[in-house]
């Protein structure tokens, strides 16, 4: 079953973005390792850390469905990139790297159920 929901982390500097999505064929048990794989290259690219990306509380991958919790922060202080500083763009760019995420592990694992707008395969490539 597909969803996301978003909610405060352990204080109010951090918040978390939980998302779940179904692949459209059941995975090969290697595949299950593959999603995984694909999971830690997206988000251990050091591109990622502007997007206040803190890391990734938990990934549960089956071999029909997979589970993300993202881990953001609220803080925009200190940010060398002034445009991340607003609060509603940082978001905006937060929102879209989660897009990115599911659209490149799209590219290789067809999701079936997933709770993005329909477009969002087009952030295959993240700016």
């Amino acid at each position: 079953m597909a969803n996301h929901s978003i909610q405060e982390g352990k204080d109010a500097s951090e918040f978390e973005v939980h998302v779940s999505a179904t692949f459209a064929d059941e995975l090969a048990y290697q595949d299950v390792s593959k999603v995984l794989e694909i999971m830690a290259r997206l988000t251990q690219n050091i591109d990622i850390r502007g997007v206040l990306l803190i890391g990734v509380k938990q990934i549960t991958v089956t071999q029909t469905d997979i589970d993300v919790v993202f881990v953001f922060s609220t803080d925009t202080t200190g940010l060398e990139d002034l445009a991340l500083q607003d609060r509603d763009f940082a978001s905006k760019m937060q929102a879209n790297y989660v897009f990115h995420i599911f659209a490149v592990l799209d590219s290789t694992f067809t999701l079936a159920e997933h709770p993005f707008p329909p477009d969002f395969r087009r952030f295959i490539v993240f700016k």
